[in-house]
């Protein structure tokens, strides 16, 4: 077993609006989504982290009007 991952989403200031551990048990090791309909726009930073390291990664939320 690769161990389970953790998954942070912070927004720019350094919050932490998302905080989850995924493995085997918790059904979300292969494939995780992650709700931002309640988030603001805005600049988000996600990072995946396992007993291998971590894979920052910016994400840019944006709220079309239709």
């Amino acid at each position: 077993s690769a161990g389970p991952l953790e998954i942070r989403l912070r927004n720019v200031i350094g919050k932490e609006v998302i905080d989850m551990i995924a493995d085997e048990k918790t059904g979300a090791f292969n494939h995780y989504e992650i709700d931002l309909g309640e988030l603001p726009a805005g600049v988000y930073l996600l990072e995946i982290s396992a007993n291998s390291g971590s894979n920052p990664s910016k994400i840019i939320r944006r709220i079309t009007k239709s």
